[in-house]
């Protein structure tokens, strides 16, 4: 029975909580003929404010959690970003470069890419400073600066995206080598997320 129940468990990787990311991809992937057509109906401005609203909705405001202490939980349930729902969020924001970002965008950028890092970088400097006081004092801290939720994870990963997006790669051995370790990715997930590897390696 103990054996029977470890490989349910193990074999079927929807029952299995480590692997949120599949979990939510798999739901995500039956609204993509929905959004796609919704998406397709709306204009740049439209898009663009529906992007910015979700963003301070969900990426912001969420953040106030660990500022206030009347707001101190997760107000929209996304758990820090492992739930389908940031991942559809996520979706529109992407759906909007895919159809308006072109390349004479790239260095901008990589330039706001440039002072958000700096921004960040100095914001953990400080965030640490205060991490460090509370730790002395004995009180609990929260990680803002890391989760998927976070203003500065969702700029500084969309910049990210967006410059390496138009970088353009002519060897074709270089090419291979990218396609190669690329289709192994998901491959790595699935082992560093299983629970005897996480827990035990």
């Amino acid at each position: 029975l103990w054996i029977s129940n470890y490989l349910n468990k193990y074999l079927f990787p929807i029952l299995i909580v480590n692997y949120w990311y599949f979990n939510a991809y798999f739901i995500v992937y039956f609204f993509f003929p929905f959004i796609n057509a919704g998406i397709k109906s709306l204009g740049k401005r439209q898009i663009g404010f529906l992007n910015l609203t979700l963003f301070l909705l969900f990426s912001c405001v969420n953040q106030i959690r660990h500022y206030s202490e009347i707001l101190n939980f997760d107000i929209f349930s996304f758990n820090n970003g492992f739930t389908y729902k940031w991942l559809l969020i996520l979706y529109f924001l992407g759906s909007y470069f895919g159809r308006f970002y072109s390349e004479s965008h790239k260095y901008n950028i990589f330039i706001v890419f440039i002072i958000c890092t700096i921004v960040i970088c100095l914001s953990a400097y400080y965030r640490n400073l205060i991490i460090i006081y509370k730790i002395k004092r004995k009180e609990n801290f929260h990680s803002m600066m890391y989760e998927y939720t976070a203003p500065s994870s969702v700029i500084i990963s969309t910049c990210l995206i967006l410059f390496f997006s138009k970088v353009d790669i002519n060897s074709a051995i270089l090419q291979k080598i990218i396609s190669l370790f690329s289709s192994l990715t998901f491959g790595i997930y699935l082992i560093h997320s299983h629970k005897i590897v996480w827990t035990r390696i």
